[in-house]
């Protein structure tokens, strides 16, 4: 058989690997993108809804200390929108005594928390009547 030639064809078999390899490469990868995006996804959705009780807390917080003093602690609040709710709690301190020498009867502790899809945030603050004895 001197002289004869054998022609095989090893590329269309090469070329079927090489396809099944990428299918295979791909099928790997593929899932491990999605879980990373949604990882990315949920962990915006958490910041977006922390964000959106830390700025109601501290509007609602505002607009406590606008208003006038009430001795029975009964404020006002703020409308909230939908998915979040918010829990004031007003109570007395004793006598506030300032730095400055003064000192103030009607001193309260009020904290705002809010709650929305992924959890709490709580507020305090400290609200005193403009009523202050030198």
């Amino acid at each position: 058989m001197e002289g004869v030639q054998v022609r095989t064809n090893h590329k269309r078999g090469q070329t079927l690997i090489e396809v099944i390899v990428a299918l295979a490469l791909l099928a790997m990868t593929v899932p491990a993108i999605f879980t990373s995006l949604s990882g990315v996804i949920r962990g915006v959705d958490k910041l977006a809804d922390q964000r959106a009780r830390l700025d109601l807390a501290r509007s609602q917080l505002e607009y406590l200390l606008s208003q006038p003093y009430h001795e029975d602690g009964k404020y006002a609040l703020i409308s909230l929108p939908e998915g979040y709710s918010l829990e004031l709690k007003v109570s007395p301190v004793e006598r506030y005594r300032f730095l400055s020498g003064g000192s103030a009867g009607g001193v309260q502790k009020v904290v705002v928390k809010v709650s929305g899809r992924h959890g709490d945030t709580e507020l305090e603050a400290i609200k005193i009547s403009s009523e202050v004895s030198r």
